[in-house]
């Protein structure tokens, strides 16, 4: 007996937590869905406090009038439905309309663009004027060593490690002109005037 009660029990448990466990978001959707209507309601309340006022005013044989209201609510109903709905991007965008928003972002991009291609062309041309730099150094330092070379102040084996220092510098350099070259093959600019 004590067997099956506690058989009971467990099912019993069971039994009442497997709603909580199958959808969970639920609970939240249908307190949501309460907050709305009770947001509604509220709005209806004003609303109806409002509208009699100028119900009384108004004639009573214009059928039109009904059709507007009608349509006025059913507009509040369809704007309300649609608030805080949407992707990230859209959640912050203020007293926006959707297509401002849309203009701003991609202005926004598209100036992001264009500092990321300034700061490229900025890169490369600094990169270019090191290179040129140091194009110059290994020019003076080749002169230097045939004038001393030719001096005799330094021997024949001095003077061939130092020209071999000069030509690995100028293979590196080469290396290096041509990763800045191929910076500039692979940055295509983008054309960001264009319109649709």
């Amino acid at each position: 007996m004590k067997k099956l009660l506690f058989i009971l029990g467990i099912m019993l448990f069971m039994v009442m937590s497997i709603p909580s466990m199958a959808q969970p978001g639920k609970d939240k959707a249908k307190e949501a869905k309460e907050k709305g209507k009770e947001k509604m309601e509220a709005g209806k309340e004003k609303g109806d406090d409002q509208s009699e006022d100028a119900r009384m005013e108004k004639d009573d044989d214009d059928d039109d009038d009904d059709d507007d209201d009608v349509a006025e609510k059913k507009e509040k109903k369809d704007k309300e439905d649609k608030e805080n709905k949407g992707n990230a991007y859209g959640k912050n965008k203020g007293d926006m309309s959707g297509k401002e928003f849309g203009q701003l972002r991609s202005e926004e991009s598209k100036s992001k663009v264009k500092a990321k291609e300034a700061e490229l062309d900025e890169e490369i041309e600094s990169s270019e004027t090191a290179v040129a730099d140091r194009e110059e150094k290994i020019r003076v330092a080749r002169e230097r060593v045939s004038q001393q070379k030719d001096a005799g102040e330094i021997t024949e084996e001095e003077a061939t490690v130092k020209e071999e220092v000069i030509t690995r510098a100028e293979r590196k350099l080469e290396d290096l002109k041509k990763e800045i070259e191929e910076r500039k093959t692979r940055r295509t600019p983008v054309d960001t005037d264009m319109e649709p």
